[in-house]
């Protein structure tokens, strides 16, 4: 075999002679084959793509195989495999070679009876191998080049942890959105025709890819509006592949398979997979990614890595909602049933204290509040109003079950936490509901008394609004609630058509 930096040589010439050791197939598929050779004169093991096809090649197919070396060789990045010689072989047949990359595919990693998306070490290991595809993608995003076949049988992770995107067969320039920055690379920025050897496409109109991950335009052949968010399709593809088992279309074959991408209707993960405990965080984000419109995906893979990264973290767990300044988060004597974590701005939370509002406390960026409601379905306490324009994240009873509960630990950690809490609770308004009711009963009887007192008879009734109000003071709560409690309190009783308060006969 012979070197051959620009693909077959026009004038004849022949390099120097680079002697090749074929070890045996690693893969084939399409019109190539890749074998794993030692390349002696370096005496390393390298993967060796060669072309095939019947006969010796035509130039346009010699010149369409080169591209895919040229663009690896111009995509250098630590998950994109570099190549090392191109040249052709002694039979006549185009060959690159490239680091030979030991180790497996994600697909074959996603199929292991041991892997499961309900399980917080299995998925995080795979999502750490998903940040550096992005990562890949990203890269060559940046120097305008899709790579338009993106699927876990295309991932190669290797035996210590390094993460491949291969075969790059079918990219192909596009013009960069304004969301994707360029690369620092300038004098190679953007990607020319020229910079891959290649001509421009005769139309507007090309299928290409697997159809079971492509994106509605891809399906449809639309070339001319292939974008970043082209893969970013395909990546929320691999990412639904990782939570459910499947691919996002499933079709008898391959043309009810492209149907079925064309019209890009798919099923959310967690109808695919009911019984596997999914984060709900990490199923909105792959269904982001695989809107059927490019603007309504992420607009960029930046955008859908950093999603990602944010619920590895643990803020992308729980959703997130913003309020205005003066806007009310929660509402006093509402029933409650999530809390919420100020991620930024401020709020201040107060109580109404028979129509006088007091402030209790002023809450910034950390602070949590309406935790109760996590453990107790009891009525918000006070109100709670953003001062500034707020963004906090909603942790709900039904998501700490979901997401803490999927590790056994956390999961009886958490539901023994919330059941001391609510024991603990029932206790203390127990004790807060006697101390008021006596609070009461000694507030009545001291009016009586002093009613008593004044006239030098006893009793056993006295104006009620004047105590109603001074009890409310006193017990700090609205005066409708001093007549819940006093409807407890034995003994007394309230005619509320008089106005007074009695003894109970």
């Amino acid at each position: 075999m012979r070197r051959d930096d620009a693909g077959p040589r026009r004038d004849g010439a022949q390099r120097d002679e680079v002697h090749f050791e074929d070890q045996g197939l690693i893969a084939r598929g399409g019109q190539g084959e890749v074998r794993r050779v030692v390349q002696n004169d370096l005496t390393r093991r390298v993967a060796m793509k060669l072309l095939q096809c019947d006969g010796p090649p035509d130039d346009e197919t010699t010149a369409r195989f080169f591209e895919e070396a040229r663009m690896l060789g111009l995509l250098e990045h630590p998950n994109i495999p570099p190549v090392h010689e191109i040249g052709i072989d002694a039979a006549g047949r185009p060959f690159f070679t490239m680091k030979l990359v030991e180790g497996e595919t994600l697909e074959s990693l996603l199929r292991r009876e041991t892997f499961s998306p309900g399980s917080e070490d299995d998925l995080i290991e795979i999502l750490g191998v998903y940040l550096k595809v992005c990562d890949a993608v990203a890269y060559a995003h940046s120097r305008g080049i899709l790579h338009r076949d993106l699927k876990p049988d295309n991932i190669m992770v290797g035996t210590h942890g390094q993460v491949y995107v291969m075969d790059w067969g079918l990219g192909r320039r596009f013009e960069r959105s304004a969301s994707t920055p360029p690369s620092p690379d300038a004098k190679l920025d953007p990607l020319r025709d020229e910079d891959l050897g290649r001509r421009r496409p005769r139309g507007h109109f090309e299928i290409s890819g697997t159809p079971d991950y492509m994106a509605p335009e891809q399906a449809r052949g639309e070339i001319a509006t292939f974008d970043d968010r082209t893969d970013v399709f395909t990546l929320g593809g691999i990412l639904y592949r990782i939570l459910t088992g499947r691919a996002p279309y499933v079709g008898e074959n391959s043309r009810a398979t492209l149907l079925l991408a064309i019209g890009a209707d798919i099923v959310d993960p967690r109808a695919v997979a009911a019984t596997a405990d999914l984060p709900t965080g990490l199923c909105e984000i792959a269904m982001t990614a695989l809107q059927k419109e490019p603007s309504d995906r992420y607009a960029s893979v930046q955008e859908l890595r950093a999603e990602v990264d944010r619920f590895l973290r643990g803020t992308g767990r729980f959703p997130t909602a913003s309020f205005s300044t003066g806007e009310v988060v929660v509402r006093e004597g509402d029933p409650g049933d999530k809390a919420f974590i100020i991620v930024k701005g401020t709020c201040v939370v107060s109580k109404d204290l028979g129509g006088r509002r007091m402030v209790l406390r002023n809450l910034a960026a950390g602070d949590v509040f309406g935790e109760a409601a996590l453990f107790t379905r009891r009525a918000r306490v006070a109100t709670v109003e953003a001062t500034t324009d707020v963004v906090a994240t909603i942790v709900t009873r039904d998501a700490i079950t979901q997401e803490f509960g999927r590790n056994g630990w956390v999961g009886r950690l958490v539901a023994a936490l919330a059941r001391n809490f609510r024991e603990v609770d029932a206790r203390a308004t127990r004790l807060h509901l006697d101390a008021e009711r006596a609070t009461i009963a000694m507030e009545v009887f001291r009016s009586m008394l002093a009613a008593a007192a004044s006239t030098g008879a006893p009793r056993p009734e006295t104006a009620w609004p004047e105590i109603r109000r001074r009890l409310a003071a006193q017990l700090e709560r609205p005066e409708s609630e001093v007549d819940e409690l006093v409807a407890g309190v034995s003994g007394i009783r309230v005619d509320a058509a008089r106005g007074v308060v009695r003894l109970a006969e």
